[in-house]
């Protein structure tokens, strides 16, 4: 199953959105430091050797940070999926507590 173990209280569970939604915000922060440094360099027609390879490890930077924004979506989309499991889990004990009294 997935890393995430689902005797997690809600407590933790909400503490790991949190620090995801965190770094979502960093992340896209960087995002748009390293978009607005590419569109700077592509304003130049004739690229220096230098300037060609920031512009390249700048691109890199972008794919690296996509990346790990699509694997923390993944991970927040699972701990919501927990805790609708651990919602539906309670909700169920409830009625059978209701039912056999």
């Amino acid at each position: 199953s997935s890393g995430i173990n689902a005797e997690y209280g809600e407590d933790r569970v909400q503490e790991m959105l949190e620090k995801e939604d965190k770094q979502q915000k960093k992340l896209e922060e960087d995002l748009m430091f390293c978009k607005e440094k590419i569109a700077e360099l592509e304003k130049y027609r004739i690229l220096s050797v230098d300037k060609r390879s920031k512009l390249l490890s700048l691109r890199t930077q972008v794919e690296l940070i996509n990346s790990e924004m699509k694997e923390s979506v993944q991970r927040v989309s699972r701990l919501h999926v927990m805790l609708r499991k651990r919602e539906i889990a309670l909700r169920n004990r409830r009625l059978d507590d209701l039912t056999e009294t």
